[in-house]
């Protein structure tokens, strides 16, 4: 009996151990989707300004163009 008691206890120990592992593991997870999500909105910033830049680049291209041809 008093072996089982042992045993007992330390599964219950093993699993605490687990549980805490699983809930580090988790709030690493977390993090980790919080930095993407950072990194995410940061890159569609950039890519909302990379667009405009690249549209505003083609439109000067065609005024130029267009005064080219008018000369």
């Amino acid at each position: 009996m008093y072996y089982l008691l042992i045993a007992f206890n330390e599964m219950e120990h093993q699993h605490r151990k687990i549980f805490q592992i699983q809930q580090a593991q988790e709030e690493k997870i977390e993090r980790i989707q919080r930095k993407f999500d950072e990194l995410e909105e940061s890159f569609g910033g950039i890519l909302a300004e990379y667009r405009y830049f690249k549209n505003r680049t083609a439109d000067l291209e065609h005024q130029v163009l267009t005064e080219n041809l008018e000369d």
